[in-house]
């Protein structure tokens, strides 16, 4: 989709990219984003999904906190 339209076709990608990035992993959609030279791909995605690893943890009083760890670290403590 990328390759044959990107500028009608990223939005779409994102959103593909959003819903199955724990299984296709971040580092690889990041990969084929920055293949095709679409770095708004990149930080839409960044944006979008929140990338990272999350802890959920339930607290006493019932509600769930979560946190999130910015794409950057993320990405340096792969390299």
């Amino acid at each position: 989709m990328l390759q044959a339209n990107i500028r009608q076709n990223l939005q779409v990608c994102v959103q593909i990219a959003t819903k199955y990035h724990e299984q296709l992993t971040t580092q690889a959609l990041i990969e084929i984003f920055e293949s095709f030279k679409s770095f708004e791909g990149v930080r839409s995605l960044s944006n979008t999904v929140d990338v990272g690893k999350r802890c959920r943890c339930m607290c006493g009083d019932g509600t769930e906190r979560v946190q999130v760890t910015p794409l950057r670290t993320i990405l340096a403590s792969s390299a």
